[in-house]
């Protein structure tokens, strides 16, 4: 269960750093608010659209 953990935690981080260069190289505005908002449609479209 704890590498569970592990494995989500470590996912979030990749993606948080995905947003951030993803603002730095695009320019986007990078609230918090933004990215939750971006990485929860992107967990809900894996969810419905996943294997």
């Amino acid at each position: 269960m704890s590498a569970l953990i592990g494995l989500i935690l470590a996912f979030l981080g990749f993606m948080y750093l995905i947003w951030r260069l993803s603002c730095w190289i695009f320019d986007i505005d990078s609230r918090q608010d933004s990215f939750w908002k971006w990485l929860a449609t992107g967990l809900l479209l894996s969810i419905f659209f996943g294997d």
